[in-house]
């Protein structure tokens, strides 16, 4: 939640510092993947934001069974960086 309220306050590094964090503590966890996965892309890191989002349809099994919208956005962001063949 940290991390969230960093984001928030548009302090996206000092967020992505404590996403990785808890990412560590608490691996796979839907909302640590899709908000560091968003901070990266903010700081001009998009592998690790690819990274993130990666393990994100990786825990949700491709997102096929949900309508959430994060999915959604994270489907389209790899879509795009595939096309541009990065």
């Amino acid at each position: 939640m940290y991390g969230d309220m960093l984001f928030l306050l548009h302090r996206p590094t000092e967020a992505m510092t404590q996403y990785r964090t808890a990412l560590q503590l608490s691996p796979n966890r839907y909302n640590g993947l899709y908000n560091a996965g968003r901070a990266a892309e903010v700081i001009g890191k998009p592998d690790e934001a690819l990274n993130y989002y990666s393990q994100l349809l990786k825990v949700t099994h491709d997102g096929v069974n949900t309508h959430r919208p994060e999915v959604s956005y994270v489907r389209n962001y790899i879509q795009k960086r595939q096309a541009s063949g990065l």
